[in-house]
């Protein structure tokens, strides 16, 4: 397996060989946001590749060519972790995720994240000097560990990572056109909510086995139900629509380490 991390923008590529299992990734304490503890707990005792949810700080993704590729967009990158988050602030009461990407000390600040590289490079054109796009691999589930019957509940799960991300994804923009106002704009969220928790409940029903596979599943889900359930209640002082973009990026790196 290879780590990748390609900055778009000036068309660098870093390449280099990392080992089969996963690095464990340290949580933000700043953020006192309830989950934090719950987040971590699991993070320590099944070892899921993590983020943060305070500063937003991440550590590197491990990827294989067959995993699904996202284009983040960044406004800059840093070598100071305290500047970054400061940045990171003002990003957020703009309407940004707010995001900080952390790769070998240097930090890249994260306005939101794209599925569609036509999309990705668009709203890159339309940028000040200074923005680029960071590509993101996601690798390919490995379902060997399915027994017979098993499979298509786990598919559904293992789904509801992208899925959801789309969905927050959609919902960030429709609050940016003026289509939704915040209150609709959480009950959507508040379905999005309904989904996943008929998820997990289905996906627990349907397997037979207690593999440590199985336990990396269901605390994956149970973490972007408590990411999208903590929108319930948004913060105040920062956008909605910001708020949803941190959200989703970091469902998608929750996702990443199943």
């Amino acid at each position: 397996m290879f780590e990748y991390f390609t900055l778009l923008s000036n068309m660098i590529v870093e390449r280099r060989s990392v080992k089969n299992k996963r690095t464990m990734r340290k949580m933000d304490r700043g953020n006192a946001l309830a989950i934090s503890a719950i987040v971590l707990c699991f993070m320590l005792t099944i070892g899921l590749s993590g983020f943060l949810n305070g500063g937003g700080f991440l550590s590197a993704l491990s990827w294989t060519q067959d995993g699904m590729t996202y284009y983040a967009l960044s406004s800059g990158c840093y070598d100071d972790i305290l500047l970054a988050r400061q940045d990171a602030e003002i990003i957020r009461e703009r309407g940004g995720a707010g995001f900080v990407l952390s790769k070998d000390s240097v930090y890249h600040l994260l306005l939101n994240i794209y599925y569609e590289k036509s999309e990705a490079e668009s709203v890159l054109s339309k940028q000040t000097s200074g923005a680029y796009l960071v590509e993101i691999y996601i690798d390919e589930y490995d379902y060997d560990w399915c027994y017979e019957g098993e499979r298509s509940a786990v598919e559904k799960a293992v789904g509801a990572f992208h899925s959801t991300y789309l969905s927050l994804y959609k919902i960030a923009n429709d609050i940016d056109k003026g289509e939704l106002n915040d209150e609709d704009a959480i009950d959507k969220l508040t379905i999005e909510l309904g989904k996943l928790e008929v998820t997990k409940t289905n996906l627990s029903n349907s397997l037979a086995s207690r593999t440590d596979e199985r336990l990396n599943l269901e605390a994956g889900l149970q973490t972007i139900i408590t990411l999208v359930d903590a929108l319930q209640n948004p913060m105040i002082g920062i956008p909605l629509a910001s708020q949803i973009r941190y959200k989703s990026i970091s469902i998608l790196l929750v996702g990443d380490g199943l």
